[in-house]
């Protein structure tokens, strides 16, 4: 049953946003002004760890689902079973139908021009992103020299100590808006949830059945997990348990993450979408860079190549694409 939640959130010194005046964003655009009067302040707006994958995967996954993973969803010869996710499987078809294709498919390589440019849009406010791991980023950060990091849950205690210098608070990533795409749709909501689980030993042997499901009803009462949530620093999961203002910017309605535009590392990839991106933040290639775009399109066919032998996906087998929605129906976009 669930335990707790894990995603990310934009954290913010308070106190910056206090001396200048500035509220919390709710839309890109709000994000971006604050950013520019942080900058116009002296301070630097983001500590971006770009040296570590994973905070560029949950860039991208905002990015790329909140700008245009809707248009994604709908393309039916990309989500061919009208799911909330584009699979492995799928792509593999759609690249052995020609679909998946930067260099052909006009359309698909506006969508990652427009991710792209925002991720350029951002970088501009994180200085020396390029060349930050997460320790360094975080120092930035908690020694109060940047406005805002983006990271995880995980960081609650850390961040929000009683004896840090400044107070800490969160938001969620921002949502997009018709002006920033055309296939802008409704917010993410990428978070996962930490399950409590029962063994089968326990299940099996005799009187420990009832004293497990006892203990798991107490342990989920509004007052005692209320409790547990706020002394752990977890986002809370059971309803009707309210938690700390801190825990705010990790809850939000919206669809699951749209993962697309990212690749694992391959041998054969002399240039993927991390390499692209990575070129993109340390300023060295841009969103209208051509040659960039139709180096990673190439890298495409190498890597869904690669996902296509190892999981043997043929056409006889319809490169296994589940026929049934498995991660439920793709939602309509409501702003």
């Amino acid at each position: 049953m669930p335990f707790f939640g894990v995603a990310t959130a934009i954290y913010y010194n308070k106190d910056i946003y206090d001396k200048l005046g500035l509220t919390p964003p709710e839309t890109w655009n709000e994000f971006m002004a604050n950013c520019a009067a942080i900058k116009e302040a002296g301070i630097a707006p983001v500590a971006f760890m770009a040296q570590k994958r994973d905070a560029i995967g949950w860039i991208n996954t905002e990015l790329v689902g909140g700008l245009v993973g809707q248009k994604l969803l709908e393309d039916p010869e990309l989500n061919f079973n009208g799911d909330s996710s584009i699979s492995n499987f799928e792509s593999a078809k759609a690249k052995h139908t020609g679909h998946f294709d930067l260099k052909n498919n006009t359309e698909l390589r506006e969508l990652y021009k427009i991710y792209l440019k925002h991720l350029e849009e951002y970088v501009q406010y994180c200085p020396n992103a390029s060349g930050l791991d997460e320790a360094a980023a975080k120092a930035m950060f908690l020694s109060g020299n940047a406005a805002h990091i983006h990271t995880g849950s995980w960081d609650l205690k850390s961040f929000c100590d009683e004896e840090m210098t400044f107070k800490a608070a969160t938001f969620p990533f921002p949502n997009f808006t018709k002006d920033n795409s055309p296939y802008a749709g409704i917010g993410l909501n990428p978070g996962a949830v930490q399950p409590l689980a029962v063994t089968s030993s326990a299940l099996s042997s005799e009187g420990k059945k009832e004293a497990v499901i006892d203990f798991l009803m107490f342990f989920t009462s509004p007052k005692v997990y209320g409790d547990f949530a706020k002394e752990a620093y977890q986002v809370p999961v059971v309803k009707g348990v309210e938690g700390d203002e801190l825990f705010n910017g990790f809850i939000k309605d919206g669809r699951s993450a749209i993962h697309m535009f990212r690749s694992g590392a391959a041998s054969k990839a002399a240039f993927t979408f991390y390499n692209a991106e990575m070129a993109v933040i340390a300023g060295e290639k841009s969103a209208d860079d051509e040659k960039m775009i139709d180096q990673v399109s190439d890298s495409i066919r190498v890597l869904l190549q690669e996902v296509i032998d190892m999981g043997e996906m043929t056409p006889d087998n319809d490169f296994k694409v589940p026929t049934q929605p498995f991660l439920g129906e793709a939602v309509a976009p409501t702003r």
